[in-house]
């Protein structure tokens, strides 16, 4: 039996860059290991359906003599906001290092369609429109 075989990816700034997420600084509620912020607007024909956010910690913190053959000068996790519901209802979601950046990326995309969530905009400038309410005027 063949196991497939993962090839890891690194994430850098230089990658988050290439894949179209944009660098911003840390905001006032950042505490000081936040060493820089991504983020990237997903979007199709109807408007901008949702935002992932990408945050780079400095892992300085941990003490020398504690750092093992794991430890990284960087992580990064991912951060979302989506709405639900025709009262706009807020999910915050985070996720951790274990999680690839592909992996969030194609998950959100999944739950986008899967739960029906809300357009954070669309391209009429109507917020948190219901995905089918947005397809539905579209096609009026």
């Amino acid at each position: 039996m063949e196991q497939e075989i993962k090839k890891e990816i690194i994430i850098t700034d230089e990658y988050l860059l290439k894949r179209g997420y944009k660098e911003y600084k840390p905001t006032r509620f950042d505490n000081e290991s936040v060493v820089t912020r991504f983020q990237k607007r997903f979007d199709d024909d109807f408007g901008k359906k949702y935002f992932i956010d990408v945050i780079k910690w400095s892992n300085d913190y941990v003490p020398v003599a504690r750092r093992d053959k794991w430890w990284k000068p960087f992580s990064y996790h991912y951060e979302t906001q989506v709405t639900m519901f025709e009262d706009q209802k807020a999910l915050n979601m985070e996720f951790f290092s274990a999680w690839s950046l592909e992996e969030v990326e194609s998950f959100m995309e999944k739950m986008f369609h899967t739960m029906n969530l809300n357009y954070y905009e669309t391209w009429t400038e109507n917020r948190g429109v219901p995905r089918e309410e947005a397809i539905k005027t579209k096609e009026e």
